[in-house]
C-alpha cells in the first residue's frame, strides 16, 4: 500500500536537485534546533549567513538545502565553532 502525497507536494520535489531536504530534516539530521538554524539562515554569523532555497506554496515558505549548500552549512558550523553532529 502506498500513500499518496499531495499534489502540489509531488510538484515542488520534482523541481529540487537529487539530495535536497527540508530545513527542518537537515537540523534533525545534526542535532541542532530549527531555530538555531534559522537564526544562522536570517542574521548570520559575523555576516556570513547558511544559504537555503525558498520555495513559497500557497503563502507558505518552504525552506530546503541543496547538496551543496548542505555542505557549506556544515563548513560554516565548523568555522565558527558552532556543535553539530
Amino acid at each position: 500500500m502506498s500513500i499518496e502525497m499531495p499534489k502540489f507536494h509531488c510538484r515542488v520535489a520534482k523541481q529540487r536537485p537529487p539530495g535536497t531536504i527540508s530545513l527542518s530534516r537537515f537540523a534533525e539530521m545534526h542535532c541542532v534546533t530549527k531555530m538555531m538554524l534559522m537564526r544562522h539562515i536570517v542574521t548570520g554569523i559575523a555576516g556570513e549567513r547558511i544559504e537555503v532555497t525558498e520555495t513559497t506554496l500557497r503563502k507558505h515558505v518552504h525552506r530546503y538545502l541543496t547538496p551543496e549548500q548542505q555542505r557549506k552549512a556544515l563548513d560554516f558550523w565548523d568555522r565558527y565553532g558552532v556543535w553539530h553532529q
